[in-house]
């Protein structure tokens, strides 16, 4: 598939492809009931979702390239990971609109340098509990680091805490 540089590709129903969608339009998930995307651990070079149902992945991971843009609903990772390219970007983000890590999938951003105050919109169910990254004078080989919300407290907290927040970010590197 090809998708030209000022066109939009709408799917109402799932995605499934395994390889790359070519060009620089825009892929929009905008059904009416929860879609799934399997994309075979390719790319899709910029994804709008539109849909108040939600979107999942399925089978496989998936990447960025370029642009992600919430107009409505959540995407779920389940136990996948979505992957932001290096010079990708999310918009559009908020409380009801974010990467919901419902398992123990996380939202990754690949990085080939520093990066500041990067919003990493993930949330888990209806709690929006983003994550900024920032990077500094660090090396980076096939570099990404990835995140997650879990909707407990943390298991490693002291024992004798009298109070703590009911919310933890599990978070991964490699190449940094």
């Amino acid at each position: 598939l090809f998708i030209q540089r000022t066109a939009t590709v709408t799917v109402q129903v799932d995605v499934t492809s395994n390889v790359d969608i070519q060009g620089t339009g825009l892929l929009q998930l905008k059904g009416s009931a929860l879609q799934h995307v399997d994309m075979g651990g390719f790319t899709i070079p910029n994804l709008e979702l539109d849909n108040v149902a939600n979107a999942t992945l399925l089978n496989t991971n998936t990447r960025i390239g370029s642009s992600f843009l919430f107009t409505n609903g959540k995407f779920q990772t389940g136990n996948l990971n979505l992957t932001l390219g290096s010079a990708a970007t999310i918009t559009g983000a908020n409380s009801s609109r974010f990467v919901w890590t419902n398992g123990t999938g996380q939202l990754k951003k690949e990085l080939t340098g520093d990066i500041a105050a990067f919003e990493l919109p993930v949330g888990e169910n209806a709690n929006y509990r983003p994550a900024y990254l920032t990077t500094a004078g660090s090396a980076y080989a096939s570099a990404d680091f990835g995140v997650r919300v879990a909707g407990t407290s943390d298991p490693n907290q002291p024992p004798m805490s009298a109070s703590f927040i009911n919310t933890y970010w599990p978070t991964t590197k490699t190449g940094i």
